[in-house]
């Protein structure tokens, strides 16, 4: 368990401490949460607000402390399952696919906000389906962000990476990306509208 927790700190520490904010708001979608503290622990403006951050993540991580570490060990299970699930596939010589979405999901958009760009969402250009397009509401990565300037990975890219590295480790068949038009040419709005 504890060689997990570290293997996966990169994302499961994140998901773990949203999962004891949900609780500690009493709502699972953060931008409904009162605090502004809260809705931004990994997105400080200011110094004041890097202060006030790091006592609060303090805070929160001693106090549940226990539904932390039980999110941590229900994902732990999880991951076992999947491995024996993958061991029989490959066993059988069957392939499983995983479905990953374009866009990020609420913890990620709170965890990485930093990481996409202010007052724009995500959603899909008017087709035969929808003649005025959809507003799926998803944050849009800032595609600044996606590469520096000598053309390697910049902090999106690289958090892209690492959740495509992850997908690819557990699913032995490959990862389909819906909407993947997203990534290659994304049909955006402004928030609201």
């Amino acid at each position: 368990f504890d060689k997990f927790k570290q293997e996966n700190d990169f994302w499961l520490s994140k998901d773990a401490l949203y999962e004891a904010l949900v609780v500690e708001n009493e709502n699972d979608y953060w931008p409904l949460w009162d605090s502004k503290t809260d809705r931004n622990l990994f997105n400080p403006k200011t110094e004041e607000d890097k202060k006030a951050v790091f006592i609060r993540e303090k805070e929160l991580r001693l106090k549940y402390a226990d539904s932390i570490n039980y999110y941590a060990f229900c994902q732990f299970v999880v991951s076992m399952q999947n491995k024996q699930t993958k061991k029989y596939a490959l066993k059988h010589d069957l392939k499983l696919i995983a479905d990953r979405q374009v866009a990020f999901s609420d913890r990620d958009s709170w965890a990485y906000q930093s990481l996409f760009l202010d007052g724009w969402m995500l959603g899909c250009p008017p087709d035969y389906f929808s003649k005025d397009g959809q507003a799926w509401g998803f944050p849009v990565v800032d595609p600044q962000k996606m590469f520096n300037e000598d053309g390697s990975l910049g902090e999106a890219g690289e958090l892209l990476k690492q959740l495509y590295k992850k997908m690819f480790k557990e699913n032995p068949g490959g990862v389909r990306i819906d909407h993947i038009v997203g990534l290659i040419d994304p049909w955006v709005y402004k928030a609201g509208k």
